[in-house]
């Protein structure tokens, strides 16, 4: 087809096909600074290198090239997902868990070393994993390690600090109580008592 060109072939021009316009820059050998394609899709930035791409649904940024080559670090959806950053060796995408920061509309904030370590922010609170495992969170419920071994619980019943579902210590607004084995060993509150009480204790 027809190409129209404003400018000199060699040097700084704009040139117009069937199928795309197309920017050159002034360097001593032109490059394509700006393209628009035939399907609308829009590229400010020099393919390869550091550039901007945005497309009827997603918008795209470009690092300048890491070891020979340029990687997307941001991504943007059409439902509002956002996702900055990205493994040194690959693409960022709005699902990426690698060293990833994404946001997601009516969700949340997450924030990803990996698949397994991340921490996130919702409506709820804050939660953070460590290994696959929720380690801590933050909220109308808090806790302090993960749920599946030691940890401290704080709700709105009081503080308990767990071993496991034998032997913790609680305190609450009435009391302090620890249980050893299932059974309550020593209890500080308005009754006060010290060792098991299904045997020898005071009280």
């Amino acid at each position: 087809g027809t190409t129209t060109r404003i400018g000199e072939s060699g040097e700084a021009r704009v040139e117009i096909s069937n199928t795309a316009l197309e920017m050159y820059d002034g360097a001593g050998s032109p490059s394509k600074r700006v393209e628009l394609d035939s399907s609308g899709n829009l590229t400010l930035g020099k393919s390869g290198e550091a550039r901007t791409v945005l497309e009827d649904n997603s918008i795209s940024l470009y690092s300048g090239k890491i070891s020979g080559t340029s990687r997307k670090r941001v991504a943007i959806d059409n439902t509002g997902k956002a996702a900055f950053g990205g493994a040194a060796d690959a693409y960022v995408s709005v699902s990426s868990t690698d060293d990833v920061v994404r946001i997601t509309p009516s969700t949340g904030v997450a924030i990803y070393e990996s698949s397994t370590n991340y921490a996130d922010v919702t409506s709820a609170g804050l939660r953070v994993y460590h290994g696959g495992q929720l380690s801590a969170s933050f909220g109308t419920t808090t806790h302090i390690g993960p749920t599946g071994g030691s940890h401290v619980l704080i709700d709105s019943s009081g503080v308990t600090t767990k071993f496991d579902s034998n032997n913790f210590s609680k305190m609450d607004a009435d009391s302090f109580d620890i249980t050893l084995g299932g059974q309550t060993s020593a209890s500080f509150g308005t009754t006060t008592t010290i060792g098991p009480t299904g045997g020898s204790h005071v009280s």
